[in-house]
């Protein structure tokens, strides 16, 4: 692709190239001949145009213009029709034979045709086709390297992005699993030791009639504070071991709670206890990308977000009150009713929903102006079909 992409990177050096050699010939031509006044005008005529044409490719205006300048010197010097080649060139080039066509006509009625201007024109125009053939080949490559790199920079970005995922998870599953070890600790270790301490403690009263030697009582004491000093450090442990971070729907209300600027309303339904610890980093992820955008394309004055849990399936939906969203926003999103095209961050947003076997929309409805952002995740193997 490279290789190919150099090749066509030099016709543009063929194209000027081919021009200059036209004025060089022009300019010999008029030196060859009277030498009037009006072959300057058309040398620096064409040279100016070659100029515009650099910063106004394919403009058929450029193209009309250059066959009148030229045709309208042929109606005033016919011995340069000649040079009406090079408005022929350029029509054919750019596939735009109609702009040369009124020229032509002063050329014709007035200018000196004979069979090699004729010849020199069919040369001009099979030049400009071959050439434009080749302009096409250059530009479809070029748009076809851009393409590439497009994607090579989406596909580098949704890599960066699943790394960083993996070690959320990663995080996310080591911080719930010493959750889940510090509550086993608390529900069982932890009552076990507390009725071992307060049955001392009951036996403590009871020692205290009985006529014991005194190593005894000591021994009772030392192993009553060992219990005790044991029931403290597992409460330390389980505290220390707690985490700090909010998970699950904590996660999603601190999310709501950063974006203070329009009220958000989150509603939860179903035992989330079920959603499964990848998920909550998509919903996090969903939740921000829809959040941003709505406040960022849209005037609206509120946003409902609804997450329901049932035994099979979780739904995620997000969208705003209807107010219109700006027009620039159609490049973003993609509406099943629009045909919108879809952006970075709801393409990756789909790519994991797909993965993890669920289904995704994200639409702004037709008539409503409401953006509306829907997530379906499965709760259990094999996905949705």
């Amino acid at each position: 692709m490279e290789k190919i992409k150099q090749k066509y990177d030099s016709l543009s050096v063929y194209l000027n190239l081919t021009r200059a050699i036209s004025i060089v010939l022009l300019f010999s031509y008029w030196v060859r001949t009277s030498g009037e006044a009006l072959g300057m005008v058309l040398i620096l005529g064409i040279l100016i145009f070659s100029i515009l044409r650099q910063y106004l490719p394919g403009e058929s205006i450029i193209i009309f213009l250059e066959g009148l300048f030229v045709g309208g010197l042929s109606y005033l010097w016919p011995d340069i029709s000649i040079a009406y080649c090079i408005p022929i060139f350029e029509g054919y080039l750019e596939k735009k034979t109609a702009w040369i066509i009124p020229g032509l006509i002063f050329v014709t009625f007035r200018g000196s045709i004979n069979f090699i201007i004729i010849f020199v024109f069919i040369a001009g125009g099979f030049l400009g086709c071959i050439l434009r053939v080749a302009k096409n080949e250059r530009d479809y490559y070029k748009e076809e390297s851009d393409i590439e790199r497009r994607r090579r920079y989406e596909a580098e970005n949704l890599n960066k992005e699943f790394l960083s995922l993996r070690e959320e998870v990663f995080q996310m599953v080591e911080l719930a699993e010493r959750n889940r070890i510090a509550q086993q600790l608390h529900d069982d270790v932890g009552h076990e030791l507390t009725g071992a301490v307060l049955g001392l403690q009951a036996f403590e009263s009871i020692i205290e009639e009985l006529e014991l030697e005194s190593y005894e009582k000591e021994l009772f004491q030392k192993a009553k504070q060992r219990v005790d000093n044991s029931a403290t450090v597992l409460r330390q442990t389980v505290h220390n071991m707690k985490p700090y971070v909010s998970l699950g729907v904590e996660d999603l209300r601190g999310i709501v709670e950063e974006f203070c600027d329009i009220p958000i309303s989150l509603k939860v339904f179903g035992n989330t206890e079920k959603v499964p610890i990848h998920y909550w980093f998509l919903l996090k992820t969903a939740l921000k990308e829809g959040l941003t955008n709505i406040i960022r394309h849209a005037n609206t004055t509120n946003v409902k977000a609804q997450l329901d849990v049932t035994q099979n399936i979780l739904r995620f939906s997000l969208e705003n009150d209807g107010v219109i969203i700006a027009k620039n926003i159609a490049n973003t999103y993609v509406n099943k009713y629009l045909d919108l095209n879809e952006g970075m961050g709801l393409r990756s947003l789909r790519q994991r929903t797909k993965s993890y076997g669920g289904n995704f929309s994200a639409a702004i409805i037709a008539g409503e102006d409401k953006f509306r952002l829907i997530i379906v995740l499965p709760l259990f193997e094999g996905g949705i079909s």
